[in-house]
């Protein structure tokens, strides 16, 4: 099925392409059972809202409280992000060797590079030091993610504080294949083309300038 306008909420599956996260979205919810370990695994993502990406892999969503957490696996190995946006910013959490978040505003119609990535997180422990710095880097920047050398080289695990963003926030998703037959390859969710699945962006290659369809985008409300 392919989704090109989607909507995010809590309920039940309607038709007219609604996506159902299961667990109730308040900020008295516990949080999700997931183990940012890499590893996007049947068990732990069973209440998740599994979308197909357009070009190959899939991604799950799931609520708990305010944290929105995302499973990415692709078709190969390969590099993902998430834009979160709204009316007037756009962040994109990468997810490769190490963890980068940046910063997009729009202003007369046109979106601006605010703040680039700032690399950070390549250790791959799942304790002590390494699980601390993760934590604190949800603290101080609302996203956090696996690197590509935790778990399997196709599954990224990533976690958004939504209280962190402007209301309504609005998700895309997006993956580029880097050992395949067709390296390079950008599979996406929803199905837009704009620099949020740009093949260079998704690499981690930031424009100045960009393109983001953001109201075409997944609502999470």
């Amino acid at each position: 099925m392919r989704i090109s306008r989607s909507v995010i909420v809590v309920g039940v599956i309607l038709s007219g392409g609604v996506h159902v996260l299961p667990a109730q979205p308040t900020s008295s919810a516990p949080p999700p059972a997931v183990t940012l370990d890499g590893r996007v695994d049947e068990a732990e993502w069973k209440a998740a809202s599994s979308q197909p990406l357009e070009g190959g892999g899939t991604v799950q969503l799931m609520f708990g409280g305010n944290l929105l957490c995302v499973g990415i696996r692709g078709p190969a190995a390969g590099t993902a992000h998430v834009c979160v946006g709204s009316s007037d910013e756009v962040r994109i959490l990468h997810v490769s060797a190490a963890v980068g978040s940046a910063l997009y505003r729009q202003s007369g119609g046109s979106w601006t590079l605010q703040s680039p990535f700032s690399w950070s997180l390549r250790d791959t422990g799942l304790t002590g030091a390494p699980a601390d710095a993760r934590t604190s880097y949800l603290q101080k920047e609302g996203c956090i993610g696996t690197v590509s050398r935790m778990g399997r080289d196709t599954d990224r695990e990533l976690v958004i504080d939504r209280s962190r963003f402007q209301s309504p926030l609005r998700l895309a998703v997006a993956y580029v294949t880097t050992k395949s037959n067709s390296p390079g390859s950008v599979s996406r969710w929803p199905d837009l083309r704009d620099n949020c699945s740009d093949q260079r962006t998704v690499a981690g290659f930031l424009p100045e300038t960009a393109k983001f369809l953001v109201n075409d985008w997944a609502l999470v409300r």
